[in-house]
């Protein structure tokens, strides 16, 4: 991941093709990315399907990908 701007303690979230937001792991929460920085997280689910949310703590804006795993 990545960020144009710096992203205070940004945080990651997951929600399953079928609304539940438990079983998502990510190896690393809540962490500052400085501007054009380059973060690799591990994220681990039970899900097959999804989506994972990013938030910097003081923005309105957040950032979605579709997980599809086959």
């Amino acid at each position: 991941m990545t960020a144009d701007s710096f992203a205070r303690c940004v945080e990651l979230s997951g929600v399953s093709e079928d609304g539940n937001e438990f079983g998502w792991y990510f190896e690393d929460n809540y962490f500052d990315l400085f501007p054009y920085e380059k973060k690799r997280i591990k994220v681990e689910s039970k899900c097959r399907e999804g989506i994972i949310r990013a938030k910097a703590h003081y923005s309105k804006k957040i950032s979605e990908i579709n997980i599809h795993l086959s």
